[in-house]
C-alpha cells in the first residue's frame, strides 16, 4: 500500500501557519474576553514575544502563504486564472 505524504508535509503545515496568522492578527480576546477555549487557543502574554513584532511576523507569513498559492496557481493554470496574478507577477518582476 502506497501513502501520499505530500499533504502531510506540505498542506498541513501551511494550514497551521494560516491558522496561527489568523489568530495573531484577529483580536479574539477583545471579542471573547473570557472562556476556556480562547485561553487554550491563545497563549498567555508571558509566553509571547513583543505583540507588535509577532503580529507583523504573522502578517508576513500570511502574505507569503497567499503569494506562494498564487504562484502555484499560475504554474498550473496560467496567469489568467487569478485576477491578482498579473499584479503580483509584475511586482516580483516575472515575465508571463
Amino acid at each position: 500500500m502506497s501513502y501520499n505524504l505530500h499533504p502531510l508535509f506540505v498542506h498541513f503545515p501551511i494550514a497551521l501557519l494560516f491558522l496561527y496568522s489568523f489568530i495573531k492578527i484577529i483580536p479574539l480576546k477583545k471579542w471573547w474576553p473570557q472562556g476556556e477555549i480562547i485561553s487554550l487557543v491563545i497563549p498567555s502574554k508571558k509566553n509571547l514575544t513583543h505583540p507588535i513584532l509577532s503580529g507583523f511576523l504573522a502578517l508576513v507569513g500570511l502574505v507569503a502563504i497567499v503569494v506562494t498559492g498564487l504562484l502555484g496557481g499560475v504554474m498550473v493554470y496560467g496567469p489568467t486564472a487569478d485576477p491578482a496574478a498579473g499584479i503580483v507577477l509584475r511586482l516580483l518582476g516575472l515575465n508571463y
